[in-house]
């Protein structure tokens, strides 16, 4: 469920921006964008989400607490404010695995997804992190995202291209 929400809709929207991270053969992290949220959101709503939707529904019952949690991804809208996607209209996931981290992979992972973004006409990114994810905070404010919202489960950051 994680790569059906988190990866595969990505890869198949906006296959271009999407960097794998492989060490002795094996996958050990990524970097996804989109160019444009708004209309990937529609995308995910109104297209991909459907059919994605009907695999699971004959287990729904036998979900565990995990899948639960994300089936609510699963049904809900992803709308995202206009205001933030008027100066950051490009939204990125990057996952590493630990055996990955703290090696700059992350980093150069970043650095060519972000030079993607940045050629594709993107004015500006921003994603979501959990407010709990110090670490990760702290990595991206490295990279020179900023802060634009925080509450009490999550931070949404922002890079302007244009600034830069």
């Amino acid at each position: 469920m994680l790569g059906d929400f988190y990866v595969a809709p990505y890869l198949e929207s906006d296959p271009g921006f999407a960097f794998v991270l492989s060490q002795e053969e094996r996958v050990t992290g990524y970097a996804l964008a989109t160019l444009n949220t708004a209309i990937f959101n529609r995308y995910l709503d109104e297209e991909y989400l459907p059919l994605v939707r009907e695999r699971y529904l004959p287990r729904i019952g036998a979900f565990t607490a995990a899948e639960r949690e994300l089936w609510a991804l699963f049904t809900s809208s992803h709308a995202t404010n206009p205001g933030l996607l008027e100066r950051y209209p490009s939204e990125l996931h990057i996952d590493l695995l630990p055996s990955a981290q703290r090696k700059g992979f992350g980093r150069a992972l970043m650095e060519e997804l972000l030079a993607a973004l940045k050629l594709g006409g993107s004015p500006g990114v921003h994603l979501t992190l959990s407010a709990d994810n110090q670490g990760a905070f702290e990595f991206y404010r490295r990279l020179n995202f900023q802060e634009l919202n925080k509450d009490l489960s999550s931070i949404t950051m922002g890079l302007s291209f244009i600034e830069l």
